[in-house]
């Protein structure tokens, strides 16, 4: 099966922004799957111009897959395509990372330990800092 990418259309303008040709160097607000909008950004040669590379940090709030149901989306997943899901959003993220950049992904206790596990085999053990922790 070919991957398939949908393109990226103007949905709309908030202030001002510089002609369509020039629209890959405006900031970006991207509504949709992160898998496409990332397959995108790293494919489309207008974006791969601006953004392979040079990403400083990118930020992930997945569902935390509590196994509870959503209107806005599906927190039930089997751990496997969950993590695939993550695994799949984490390649494309690092094509698109500096050097110097980080990712930062929100979860809780669920599935922390799946995600570092993951984490650890896209960007390699080295990557992690630290697990920020939170007690609301």
């Amino acid at each position: 099966m070919a991957n398939r990418i949908k393109l990226l259309h103007d949905a709309g303008h908030v202030g001002k922004v510089g002609p369509p040709s020039r629209r890959s160097a405006d900031n970006l607000l991207i509504r949709g799957d992160a898998l496409n909008a990332l397959t995108s950004l790293a494919r489309i040669t207008e974006f791969q111009r601006e953004y392979l590379g040079k990403v400083k940090l990118a930020y992930l709030d997945p569902p935390f897959n509590t196994q509870q149901a959503f209107e806005q989306y599906d927190d039930a997943l089997e751990h496997s395509v969950w993590l695939t899901m993550m695994r799949d959003r984490l390649v494309q993220i690092k094509r698109l990372l500096r050097e110097d950049g980080s990712i930062w992904v929100h979860c809780d206790d669920s599935e922390q330990h799946r995600l570092r596990s993951v984490m650890d085999e896209v960007l390699g053990t080295g990557a992690f800092i630290a697990t920020v922790i939170w007690e609301k």
